[in-house]
């Protein structure tokens, strides 16, 4: 990296296809954070794409949070959250995805490699529908508005240590 290149501390990437139904889920989550007030230290975009893309992005990123659509068979508007780091991205979650080269093999190409950032946190809306020019169900609807409350609270959690990259804030909760 240059040294006039500022390295960025946290991605959040969305992911997806506006064309395409429920597929526009990451895009949405995308927007709606960019219409909010995020710290200095978060980049927000929105990807369309292959995996290779999505490697050259994130290459040199600390913490890296994705969104995306997922078939995962659940109800439509659930939404899964798993640490991809330590969790294998199933290839099967982005079954409907035009590209042969997505997501999860980004993923796992880059953990091999060695250049997947030090934490990754995915996001999968499991969509009913991935159409081309149909409009989006109303389960991913509320979906999406649930996920970009949560990436908020997790952005809110994290501070900027000394050396520019994101921290989490780490707070354990007591049951009584």
């Amino acid at each position: 990296m240059s040294p006039s290149k500022k390295r960025e501390s946290v991605l959040v990437m969305g992911i997806g296809n506006e064309l395409r139904g429920d597929d526009a889920a990451g895009l949405l989550v995308a927007r709606g954070l960019l219409s909010e007030k995020v710290p200095s230290f978060v980049t927000i975009l929105e990807m369309a794409g292959d995996g290779a893309s999505f490697m050259a992005r994130w290459k040199n990123v600390d913490r890296l949070i994705l969104v995306d659509a997922i078939t995962a068979g659940l109800p439509p508007g659930s939404v899964i959250r798993m640490d991809a780091r330590k969790e294998i991205v199933p290839a099967s979650l982005f079954a409907t995805s035009s590209h042969s080269f997505g997501l999860a093999q980004a993923v796992a190409i880059s953990l091999a490699l060695d250049e997947l950032p030090a934490s990754v946190t995915l996001y999968g809306i499991q969509a009913g529908n991935f159409q081309m020019g149909t409009e989006m169900t109303p389960g991913v609807q509320r979906a999406i508005q649930e996920t970009i409350a949560a990436i908020r609270c997790e952005l809110a959690g994290m501070t900027l240590a000394a050396d520019g990259r994101a921290r989490a804030t780490l707070t354990t909760l007591k049951s009584e």
